[in-house]
């Protein structure tokens, strides 16, 4: 308690030099002792260090983590190491911080990936660094990791898509070396979200959806459900915005592409992918779903007019009960 009052007062009224010598007394009771007492000494540590992180910077390797730490206590110094980042530390944090990620403990891994997002969120200079382990977490981690990895950096991309273009095209780049089936979907989102932010981003999300195309059937393991409709969404995405706003005009590969995935959907084992092909086929292709008109004017003759002899047509008829047999233990 002394050396946490000490500490405070030291932050808010000593010059800089004099605070860093403040806060030894106190790194030195989070180091050992009761963990009641480690506890008590590392709030006070992570609330001084939000306002004055240079006090703690030459002791970042003290608040390094350990595998014999408590969950409470890891939680506090993956806290204070955010704080402690810079531009100066940042390549041993992310050494430590992609190390952590292979803990078998998947709450805290999902609290380190995030705490990269916070990292690069915080300060624009190490953003790629982070978004640089964070690709790195897509393509070489366990399937849990790998998604919260994609997650952490589309929050990051659409945050700021117009300065992070860089960052997205990177992302794009590696999905035929992802091989979790979350993160495969997350960035084939991301594909069809962001591909009007360049020319490099539009390339890449058409290349991945060649290389998601070409895995469709052929993958071993085949793709996951998720991955297939996400195959269908950028599929549709990139022939709408290459239609209303030109990306990749001129080229018939999309159309082509689409026409493909379609196929390959109205056949596919899962309901799900099936009934978004089939959504996305009376959207762009035919104009119309199963004879029910797409794009009437709702108080127009035929807004809601089914064509005849279609399943939409066949779905406003009346229900005949009359072929239904009672079973039998009802006459008993």
């Amino acid at each position: 308690g002394v050396a946490a009052a000490l500490a405070s007062l030291f932050a808010h009224a000593a010059p800089a030099r004099e605070a860093r010598e403040a806060a030894l007394s106190l790194v030195s009771a989070a180091k050992g002792g009761p963990r009641e007492a480690q506890y008590a000494a590392l709030a006070s540590v992570a609330t001084l260090a939000q306002r004055r992180p240079a006090m703690f910077r030459g002791q970042m390797k003290r608040f390094l983590i350990r595998s014999v730490d408590p969950a409470f206590i890891r939680a506090l110094k993956l806290d204070i190491l955010t704080h402690l980042a810079n531009a100066n530390n940042i390549g041993q944090l992310l050494v430590e911080l992609e190390a952590y990620c292979r803990d078998p403990d998947r709450e805290f891994v999902t609290a380190v990936v995030r705490a990269l997002g916070v990292i690069a969120d915080r300060i624009p200079d190490v953003a790629a660094q982070c978004t640089g382990a964070l690709v790195r977490l897509c393509v070489h981690s366990p399937d849990a990791v790998a998604a919260e990895a994609a997650l952490v950096a589309r929050a990051l991309v659409a945050r700021d898509s117009a300065a992070r273009a860089g960052d997205a095209e990177r992302l794009l780049r590696a999905f035929p070396h992802v091989r979790s089936a979350g993160a495969r979907a997350v960035i084939l989102w991301m594909g069809g979200e962001f591909c009007d932010l360049g020319e490099g981003v539009a390339l890449a999300a058409r290349e991945m959806l060649r290389v998601g195309a070409r895995s469709y059937a052929a993958a071993a393991p085949p793709e996951a459900a998720e991955v297939k409709v996400a195959i269908l969404g950028l599929a549709a995405k990139l022939a709408l915005r290459q239609k209303s706003a030109g990306v990749n005009e001129g080229r018939d590969i999309v159309p082509k592409l689409l026409e493909y995935v379609l196929n390959l959907a109205r056949w596919d084992m899962d309901v799900d992918v099936r009934d978004k092909a089939r959504l996305l086929r009376g959207v762009l292709v035919d104009g119309k779903l199963d004879g029910l008109a797409v794009g009437a004017k709702a108080d127009g003759a035929a807004a809601l007019d089914p064509a005849e002899n279609t399943p939409a047509a066949e779905a406003l008829l009346p229900v005949s009960y009359t072929h239904l047999t009672l079973p039998t233990i009802l006459l008993v």
